[in-house]
């Protein structure tokens, strides 16, 4: 029996370009154990040439295993239309999508170097470098139909004239010729962002996928605030011991911390009227959102002099930006404040007039089990390692710690690797 696996990750870069990664590999099953024949890296990109209009079809033009081996190369020119609920598809490939050949390629008469398409076996020495010869060779033809059954059904045909020549090649006494290029298939949208799908491939291999989608340009849901009462209403007696209520900068650090924020420094102008404070982000997503914490909280404590928030953002130890706003509560209208705010560069508090003590001088011990992943080897889709860590860090400063680690390896298969020496 000869089965195929295939990873694939479409990125949609821009509204006009989609950006494909696939990882395809097959493998023969002997008696009760399976060996792979060959696995395959592949880039690929399709571009709209045209847009759908009521008379016209979308045309799109793509290349598939755009640098290396060609051993999946393809390109093609391609129209769909939408009549109601049927989505019609047919297109012009070379390559595999071009099968064995309808007619000659169109484009012979640009150059007759066109006509001719070398092997994959010919081009495996350039694997990693950019082919050349996109849309050589003869062209066939390729097409499909949808149909929306419901919201969640959608019912698929379509005409893949692919041969798998290469993997015939490789192992031709497993791998079968297909015998038709019709294939059927059903598509089941499970959840708006999954869907499965069972095809019948070729009309005499049966195949099943899944699919999974993101939107990477939605913003991530926004973090809670705490809910908890201030310390500027609560006694002294409740709060902790190293936190002076009659003090603005301690008062505003207890808050900030149980809001899992940071306040590194602060200073007050000597005239009163600004407050330049150092502030850190631990949790929240968006630092948007972070700021809008630190701000109202500084705007509970600060004095009352204070007119002007200088909000310095500290991040992995940079000081990337500074935030100015008006007080919000000296203002009353919030699109005020944001008409009168402004970004400048980070800043540097020369001699803050205060500044938080963060705990130092101790050991903290861990025991973990961790994992390390590398993806995509030429001959197993994942190798891995699992182990059990002991470590302990210890603090010198705000700038400075000693860490130690020693681990046990308890499972993993990065020694099955024949990868070992390479050139």
């Amino acid at each position: 029996d000869q089965a195929h696996d295939s990873y694939a990750i479409t990125y949609q870069a821009l509204p006009w370009l989609e950006a494909v990664f696939r990882y395809s590999g097959s493998f023969k099953v002997v008696r009760a154990n399976s060996r792979r024949v060959y696995w395959d890296r592949n880039y690929g990109f399709k571009a709209r040439l045209l847009e759908e209009s009521r008379y016209l079809p979308q045309v799109a033009m793509g290349v598939r295993d755009l640098i290396g081996t060609g051993v999946f190369g393809s390109e093609y020119i391609v129209g769909t239309k939408k009549i109601g609920d049927l989505d019609v598809t047919l297109g012009m490939g070379w390559g595999r999508l071009a099968g064995d050949g309808l007619f000659s390629n169109p484009l012979n008469f640009l150059d007759s170097r066109f006509d001719f398409r070398p092997t994959a076996n010919s081009e495996v020495a350039n694997a990693g470098t950019i082919r050349n010869f996109y849309f050589r060779g003869d062209a066939g033809l390729f097409g499909g139909v949808t149909y929306r059954w419901n919201d969640n059904i959608t019912l698929l045909a379509e005409i893949n004239p692919d041969q798998y020549n290469f993997t015939r090649q490789r192992d031709p006494s497993r791998s079968i010729q297909p015998s038709s290029p019709l294939s059927l298939g059903v598509d089941w949208q499970v959840l708006d962002d999954l869907k499965l799908s069972l095809s019948f491939q070729h009309m005499d291999q049966i195949g099943f996928s899944f699919s999974s989608s993101l939107d990477t340009s939605a913003m991530p849901e926004k973090r809670e605030v705490p809910d908890f009462i201030s310390s500027r209403y609560l006694p002294a007696s409740q709060l902790p011991p190293q936190i002076n209520k009659n003090k603005w900068y301690d008062r505003l650090l207890y808050d900030i911390e149980r809001s899992g924020l940071l306040l590194v420094e602060g200073t007050i102008s000597p005239d009163g009227k600004s407050a330049k404070l150092v502030v850190g982000n631990a949790t929240y997503a968006l630092w948007s959102d972070a700021l809008g914490q630190h701000i109202a909280l500084a705007d509970l404590h600060l004095p009352a002099t204070v007119e002007t928030l200088h909000m310095i953002a500290e991040d992995g130890g940079h000081r990337s930006a500074t935030v100015i706003v008006p007080r919000p509560s000296l203002s009353g209208d919030q699109r005020e404040v944001i008409a009168r705010s402004r970004i400048a560069s980070g800043r540097t508090l020369v001699t803050p007039q205060h500044r938080t003590g963060f705990a130092t001088g101790q050991i903290v011990s861990n025991i973990n089990i961790n994992q390390r992943l590398q993806l995509f080897d030429p001959d197993d889709p994942a190798r891995y390692q699992i182990y059990a860590s002991v470590g302990s860090e210890y603090v010198l400063n705000n700038h400075w710690s000693i860490r130690a680690q020693v681990a046990v390896d308890l499972e993993n298969n990065f020694s099955d690797s024949k990868r070992k020496r390479s050139d």
